[in-house]
Parts: C-alpha cells; structure tokens; sequence
C-alpha cells in the first residue's frame, strides 16, 4: 500500500484480522474481484483518487464475507456501494457527523423492497453488514463490516474512530 495512505489504517481492529489487501485507483472502484477481493466500495468507476483496504482473519477463505474494509475516495458526492438510495442513521463520530447504515441492499424481494432494473427487485437486508461513512477533509471514508466478525455497533464505530482522518 502506498504511504499515502498510511492515514487511513485503523489504529483498532478486532482481535485476529490481518492486512490482506489494499486495491487502490480506479480497480477500487470497480465492481468484481480483484485481487481476490471484490472492490466496489464507493460508486465511482474510473475514478483514481481512491482506495479499499480489506483486513480478515487468517486462512478464511469466504473473502468479502468475512473482510472489514476500509475505504477512502476523494469525491464526496460518490454513494457507498450497497447504501445508495437509502437513508442511514445520522451519528456523530470523535465529535463528527457520520452516517450509519443497519445493513445493505440485497438481491430479491423482502423488506424495504425496490424495483431494480427492468425486472428485478433488491431488498433491505440488515442480516450480513452494517456499515458507516464520514466527510472528512480529504473526501469520504466508509468502514464495512460483516456482522460475523463485528456484531455491535460500537465495535464499528471504534474502528471508525481509530483511523486518523475521523
């Protein structure tokens, strides 16, 4: 990972997950796997300026599933993938205002229910991650994380609150 981006590692992680990639530039902000992550975390194909470090535990081979990712971008009108057209929960973060969201957009019909594309419908799913996202001076910041390895809530924003820039 490039030291400029040494402001968005985390100071807090809970116990076990490891570095296990950084994709950073446009690749970040396209949707599929890379490196054997899937990227996409914010919006905005083709854009450079930004950035997804995934951490997981050790020998967990579900990968996105099983990763908290950090990610950066530095246009701070891109939606966060999987929150997009959806309201989240104003909070405040080290004294900021951040915005969590109790879950993310799931393939099929459920709760909360949309209609995607021509045929399809997404639902609101609050069963596999919540996530929060926070302007900060140099664009947005998002943490995700899979409820498996970060159930509480507070547990997310420690880790939010632990990377420099928040």
């Amino acid at each position: 990972m490039s030291e400029d981006y040494s402001w968005l590692q985390p100071k807090y992680l809970p116990p076990g997950l490891k570095l296990a990639a950084a994709v950073d530039g446009h690749r970040a902000g396209e949707w599929g796997e890379v490196k054997g992550f899937y990227a996409g975390e914010f919006h905005g194909e083709g854009t450079d300026d930004q950035i997804a470090i995934h951490y997981r535990l050790p020998h967990n081979p579900r990968r996105h599933q099983s990763s908290v990712v950090i990610s950066w971008v530095k246009d701070p009108d891109l939606p966060f993938v999987g929150t997009a057209h959806h309201s989240g929960v104003p909070v405040t973060v080290n004294g900021k205002p951040a915005t969590y969201f109790d879950g993310a957009w799931a393939a099929g019909p459920g709760p909360d229910q949309i209609k995607v594309l021509s045929d399809g419908a997404a639902h609101w799913s609050r069963d596999h991650e919540h996530s929060l996202t926070m302007r900060v001076g140099r664009g947005i910041i998002g943490v995700r994380c899979p409820r498996s390895l970060v159930p509480e809530t507070t547990e997310l924003f420690k880790i939010m609150s632990s990377i420099s820039a928040s």
